[in-house]
C-alpha cells in the first residue's frame, strides 16, 4: 500500500494567507467605491476568484494533493466559468 506523506503548514504561512485574504477583502470593498460601470462586477468576481483559489490551496490542502484532484477542481472552475459566461451574456443582450 502506498504511504501518504504528511504535510505540516506553519502558523506563519496561515498568518500570511490570512493577511492576504483580509487585504483582498478590503480591496473588494475599496473597488466598490468607484464606478466602473459594467466592469465593477468583473473586478469584484476576479478578486473573489483569487480568494477562492487561495482558500482551496491552503486551507483545503489541495496544494499538496495529487494531480487528479487538482484537475477535478479545475474542471469545476471551468464549469462555473461557462455558467457565468452564459448568465452574463443573457444579461447583456436583454
Amino acid at each position: 500500500m502506498e504511504q501518504e506523506h504528511q504535510h505540516i503548514t506553519s502558523y506563519r504561512t496561515y498568518a500570511t494567507v490570512l493577511a492576504v485574504l483580509l487585504f483582498l477583502t478590503a480591496l473588494t470593498v475599496y473597488v466598490t467605491w468607484f464606478d466602473f460601470e459594467a466592469l465593477t462586477i468583473v473586478v469584484a468576481m476576479s478578486i473573489a476568484c483569487v480568494k477562492v483559489i487561495i482558500v482551496i490551496s491552503y486551507f483545503m490542502h489541495v496544494k499538496h494533493d495529487k494531480l487528479v484532484f487538482k484537475l477535478m477542481i479545475g474542471m469545476v472552475f471551468l464549469l462555473i466559468l461557462v455558467i457565468f459566461l452564459i448568465l452574463f451574456s443573457d444579461y447583456l443582450f436583454r
